[in-house]
């Protein structure tokens, strides 16, 4: 009996372990799918590489990663839903910025989809001595949705918007013209170098983080899950406030700490919003809403 048992417990051990890897496969393949990728990179050598050394990226840094998008992911997932914009691109916030929204670059980029100074302007994303923007998730996202689809509309695929993200769509340009050709396989090539190495490995590291997040395996063992797949447990709303609104003056209204008011706020540069005009936004706790109404004077 005890060793029918232990064959049995051994079955299911191989069908748990199979069933896994077929469960991943399908969603690597979805992910592929999602940015016009053909199956064959899979096999791309360098990709099989990163894949075989996946053991580093599965750190306490890659989980507090995912940490920090559980706040406003829920939301912006939603908003590249609704715009007809893979999800999955989310992969590129977070290879961008780790989802810190005070993520900053020498280049002067900042905010989770790190948006240069030109960029930012470009897309109406504010920045002045009291606000910025970039740093807003919900501002910053609807800048990304548009800026992502007008680079789609002009490339025509969706890992090639990626890779003109990464180092600008002239430069996306002229390598295409000098290979000849838009496939992966070739603006990839290691020796002809179309394109600089960050963006060699740009969209490679995206798919990493989207496969490492997809796989079964790792979120079981860690006790977390997929990153689209998370619940909307700490959601947010945008309030009207007037100009000039101290967030320690709302904060003891809503009955939080001032810490974690300014941690909704990331676009404001003080501790109150932009004096300029009649009226400002804020972000808080979605459950503050009522405390939000009832006690919060206006008239401050």
């Amino acid at each position: 009996m005890l060793k029918i048992l232990l064959t049995l417990f051994l079955l299911f051990q191989s069908l748990h372990a199979f069933l896994n890897t077929d469960t991943n496969y399908q969603k690597q393949l979805s992910v592929l799918k999602e940015f016009d990728l053909p199956v064959s990179f899979l096999k791309d050598s360098i990709f099989i590489s990163m894949k075989e050394d996946v053991e580093t990226y599965k750190t306490k840094h890659f989980l507090k990663v995912l940490e920090n998008g559980d706040r406003f992911v829920p939301v912006l997932q939603q908003m590249m839903q609704d715009a007809d914009v893979p999800a999955e691109f989310l992969y590129l916030a977070m290879t961008e910025s780790s989802f810190n929204p005070y993520s900053s670059s020498p280049a002067q980029a900042a905010g989770i989809w790190q948006f240069i100074p030109g960029t930012a302007k470009m897309y109406s994303l504010v920045n002045n001595a009291y606000i910025d923007e970039r740093r807003d998730p919900i501002k910053s996202t609807e800048a990304a949705i548009k800026y992502l689809k007008n680079l789609h509309g002009m490339f025509g695929k969706w890992y090639l918007a990626a890779l003109a993200y990464n180092c600008g769509e002239g430069a996306l340009a002229k390598a295409i013209a000098k290979a000849g050709t838009d496939d992966i396989s070739v603006l990839l090539d290691e020796n002809q170098k179309y394109l600089p190495k960050e963006s060699r490995l740009y969209i490679r590291k995206i798919l990493m983080m989207s496969f490492i997040s997809n796989s079964t395996d790792f979120m079981l063992e860690n006790g977390s899950e997929h990153l689209l797949n998370r619940a909307n447990n700490d959601t947010f709303l945008k309030v009207d406030v007037k100009s000039g609104t101290h967030l320690r003056d709302v904060a003891q209204s809503l009955q939080v700490t001032y810490e974690e008011l300014k941690s909704y706020n990331p676009h404001l540069k003080h501790g109150f919003t932009s004096p300029v005009g009649d009226k400002g936004y804020i972000y808080i706790p979605q459950d503050r809403q009522i405390a939000f109404s009832q006690n919060f004077d206006h008239e401050k």
